[in-house]
């Protein structure tokens, strides 16, 4: 990106905005709007009963927490993630943009093992193993400090990236499981 310059960037990306929505504007098929059902819950009932069933579902319950903690830590690190690396680590933007590529190539590789990790340890278990066995690693980046353990934060990302999409996975397969559609 910085071969390019900032600039251009959000050039690129304005135009691709306009394209999207131009060809969002050139679909003219039009959907049939839903027939509301006079015998189906209001909102405000279908949100009360889905949140006491997590609730009442320990294995959901936990889901729930877990990625409610999680999402949390991971803006409050993403928050001050930039400045530890440009301020403390004095990395150039080249070597963050491909420090943040390193880490969607293994968020790819994980969302590509994640079937066969299931297959071996068990869907269900899968989903806390994810997360027990990459966060610790992922602990290693804020130790990083200017020079070779800047790799660190390489290794550290790229756990964390694993286990997040790993973990994404599976919960969510794992969810689907076990919440019935009532209409099945």
């Amino acid at each position: 990106m910085a071969a390019i310059g900032a600039v251009n960037v959000v050039l690129v990306q304005a135009v691709s905005s306009v394209l999207s929505a131009g060809s969002l504007l050139a679909i003219r098929t039009r959907e049939p709007r839903p027939e509301r059902s006079t015998d189906q819950p209001r909102l405000r009932a279908q949100i009360k009963e889905g949140l006491l069933f997590v609730a009442a579902t320990p294995i959901l319950r936990g889901i729930a927490f877990t990625s409610a903690a999680g999402n949390f830590a991971f803006a409050m690190a993403s928050a001050v993630n930039f400045i530890f690396l440009v301020r403390t680590l004095s990395l150039s933007p080249q070597v963050i943009g491909l420090l943040l590529a390193a880490g969607s190539i293994t968020a790819m590789a994980g969302a590509a093992l994640t079937p066969a990790l299931a297959r071996r340890f068990g869907s269900a278990r899968i989903v806390w193993l994810s997360l027990a066995t990459t966060g610790p690693v992922g602990l290693l980046s804020p130790m990083a400090q200017p020079g070779w353990s800047v790799l660190l934060v390489v290794v550290g990302t790229a756990a964390s990236e694993f286990g997040q999409i790993a973990y994404a996975i599976s919960s969510l397969s794992l969810r689907q499981r076990l919440v019935k559609s009532p209409s099945r």
